[in-house]
Parts: C-alpha cells; structure tokens; sequence
C-alpha cells in the first residue's frame, strides 16, 4: 500500500483472467518515447532554473539552447502511425499513403515526386541513344580537357558530326511524351487531392464555395444576398465574404511575426531581471545577453510600430465602406447533406445582385487556400508573363552553356600554366551547371513572387 509505505513501483494486482505481469524496476532501460520526454523535462528545467555557476548559487535563465529548439521542432512533427516515431527516426520504409495524414497540399507534393521517379527514368533511356550517337562525334569533345566538360559537351548535340533521321524521331518521341506527361500529372493531381480529401471529415465537406461574385461590392451586400438565397432556407452556420486586402494581409503576417519575436525577448529579459533582483547580480555572460536582448528589443519593436504605421495608411486607403469582395463566399452548412446537395446542383441564384446564377463548388481545404491572392484578377497575366520569363530564362541557360562549351577550349589551348588550367577548368564547369540549374532555381522563386495562385494545390500543379 502506498499510504503504508510500500513500494510505489510495484504494479498493481492483476485482474482475474490476465497473464501475470512484471513488476517495473528502477534497472529497466526506458523506452524512446521516455527518453524523450525525459529530455524534454530535463531541458525545461534547465531553462527556467538554469545550472548553478560555479561562483555561487547564481540561478539565472539559461540561454537560448538549439538542441532544445530542434526537440521542441521534432515534437511537432506528424509522426508514423505504424511506429509512433517522426518519420526520419522510424526504421519502417514510408509509404506513399502514410503520408496523407500530413494534408493534401504534403501529400500531393510527395506523390508527385514518387512518379517523377518512372518518368525520368524513361526519359534517360529514350536518351540513351541519343547521347551514344552524340558522344561518336568529334566537334566539340577533342577539344575538351577535363571530364567535366567532356560529360556535359561530348554528349550533347554539338558534339555530333551529323545528325540522321532516328535522331529527330526520338527527340520527338520525348518531346510528346513529356508533353502529354503534365497533362497526365494535372490529372493525377486533381484525383489524389479529391481521394485524400474524402477520405477524412473536414470543414470543406460542409462548406460550398460560391464564384464569379462582383468584385466592386464589399461584403454586407452580398452576405445579404445569400442569406435570402432560396438555397439557404435550412440551418447553415456561417456565410464568409473574404475581402480583396492583399497589402494588407501580407503586412498583418509580418506584425504577427515581429510580436511574437518581440514577446520572446520580454520574456527572457523579464526572467534576467528577476534572476538580478533575486540573486543582487548577474554573471557577466548573462549580462551581456540581458544587454543584448535590450538592444534587441528597442529595435523590433521600433520595426513593430513601423509595420503598425504601414497597416493603418493602407487600411485608410480602403474608405469607410472598407474593403471589396474578393469575388468568392463560402457557405458552411450544419449538415453535410445540404452542402453536397448544393454542389451537385452546381448554381445559385441571387436575384439582389443580377439575374443570372452564380457557379457553387465544394470549398478547398481551409490550410490549403493561399487567402492573400484570392481577390487577385490578374492571374492568367501573370502566368503568361511568368511562362515567357522561364523561356527566355531558359534559352539564356543553353546559350550561356554553348558559349562555354566553344570558349573554354580555345582558352585552354593559350594557356601553359597548370593553375590556370586548373581555374579555368573549375570556373567553366560551374558555368555549365548554373546554365543547367538556373530554371530549377528561378522556377520556385517566381511561383511564390509573380504568380497568384488561389490555393497550394494549384501551385503545386
């Protein structure tokens, strides 16, 4: 008995019916999970109390720890249902529906990289001949005098002394397939998002997306307009009018940010400063870090109070009315019923506002809408820019490439210097691979920056 002063650790008796279990002993090696946990106490506890010093009993808070921060990151993480571990510990092999869990915009990335495996994997082997018939030439790979450039010159199209008819046939083959591959990717894409969707209950399974609304009507007009809608007699619980406020979103976000940077600095002065008034001083590290968190302090919250300036000027920009529709409401319905009954009808009428229906659709995922472009009208301009910029991105690549190839030999063939040789070698094969990775680099950038994609979905797609 406990309250008699018996051993706490012993388990307690077994239940009629159950195998006998062993009691626990301070000996047995904890299992991950405890080692974790006990890391993480341990860690907590040094932080708030922080280690005595050696001179003295100073207890003062200990200072920023990064293997704290990775655990406390790593505690985040989703783990594997299978092994109860994060993925990067658990010995099983991840599979692709393990990762479903993680949301659609996750999912459809990875299983858009499972299926690039297989497809530049056929690629590299319609090339294969190409490359052979390439590498036989003697145009540009006599004149080489590294490896390197031997692999990205004697293989390519300069190289060959002639070019014969099966030549263009297979670079047409590939031409079509990778084609008709993004069109299979889109496809494949769309299904995956659906599948994962309906598989889990989420608030889009009740929420009906309206569009096609007028941009220049802000949000009460409308909102009135639907809640009269015949289609809305039953129970519904709320109607959501998003506002076209780009700027000012953006700078919300970064006034979120800021606040909480600057929380984190008051709390660890605050700690510092009772660590002095209890102890009568500081050691001369944590003075210096409380000095430190000061400067810190005045300078992000002077940069608050420029952010603060900034969403007031743009928020008087909108006028009193405030700030317009961004051409899409969403419908949440108590009953899941009614909302897929909505869809499937697939149009709304709202008389107040015009004659004709407005479209309806099932609500994206709210994680997955990007809300800051959802009142952009300039998409489709956008993505034309964007796809000439890749292009005349990508012939400055191959002309930057072949400008290399031709130049570098004639270099190397004026030099007698083994240095120079060296250099010139290096120098000319970074060229090459910057010509060959500069759209794999730029591509994600200007998806992000240019573009105004609606939702993480569409952006992966």
């Amino acid at each position: 008995d406990p309250k008699a002063g018996g051993d706490t650790r012993r388990l307690r008796e077994n239940r009629p019916g159950q195998p006998p279990r062993r009691a626990m002993s301070v000996m047995d090696p904890p299992s991950p999970a405890g080692r974790r946990w006990w890391s993480v106490v341990r860690a907590r506890y040094r932080e708030e109390i922080g280690a005595p010093s050696s001179r003295g009993m100073l207890h003062e808070p200990a200072p920023p720890s990064l293997a704290l921060a990775k655990q406390r990151a790593e505690n985040r993480l989703v783990l594997d249902p299978a092994t109860g571990e994060t993925f990067a510990r658990s010995r099983r092999a991840a599979k692709l529906a393990d990762f479903e869990a993680l949301g659609t915009g996750a999912y459809t990335y990875i299983s858009l990289l499972h299926r690039l495996r297989a497809y530049f994997a056929l690629l590299a082997l319609l090339s294969v001949s190409s490359m052979v018939s390439n590498a036989y030439g003697d145009e540009l790979a006599d004149k080489q005098t590294s490896l390197q450039s031997w692999l990205f010159t004697g293989t390519s199209l300069g190289n060959a002394d002639q070019v014969a008819p099966a030549y263009g046939a297979t670079e047409f083959l590939i031409s079509c397939i990778m084609t008709a591959y993004l069109f299979f990717m889109a496809a494949a894409l769309r299904r995956d998002a659906r599948r994962v969707e309906h598989k889990h209950v989420t608030p889009a399974d009740f929420t009906v997306q309206v569009s096609g609304l007028p941009r220049h009507l802000t949000a009460a007009p409308i909102k009135r307009a639907l809640e009269a809608a015949l289609e809305l007699r039953g129970p519904h619980v709320a109607i959501t009018v998003p506002l076209h406020q780009r700027e000012l979103i953006l700078v919300h976000r970064e006034i979120r940010l800021i606040s909480e940077r600057r929380e984190a600095y008051s709390t660890d002065i605050h700690g510092l400063q009772a660590a002095l008034q209890r102890n009568g001083r500081l050691s001369p590290r944590a003075a210096t870090r409380l000095e430190q968190l000061r400067k810190a302090l005045a300078k992000v919250s002077a940069l608050r109070e420029e952010k603060l300036d900034k969403a007031a000027k743009l928020a008087a920009t909108y006028g009193a009315e405030g700030p317009t529709s961004a051409g899409v409401a969403f419908i949440t319905f108590a009953n899941a019923a009614d909302a897929i009954s909505l869809v499937k009808q697939g149009l709304m009428k709202l008389p107040e506002i015009r004659p004709e229906p407005f479209l309806c659709g099932r609500a994206a995922e709210p994680s997955d809408i990007i809300w800051e472009n959802l009142g952009s009208t300039d998409g489709m301009a956008r993505q034309i820019r964007g796809t000439i910029y890749m292009s005349l991105l990508s012939l400055a690549g191959a002309a930057i490439i072949g400008f290399t190839a031709y130049v570098q030999p004639k270099v190397l063939e004026a030099q007698h210097n083994h240095a120079a040789d060296t250099f010139i070698n290096f120098f000319g094969t970074t060229i090459l691979i910057s010509g060959y990775l500069v759209v794999f680099i730029v591509v994600p950038i200007v998806e992000v920056s240019l573009m105004r994609h609606i939702s993480v979905t569409q952006k992966e797609v």
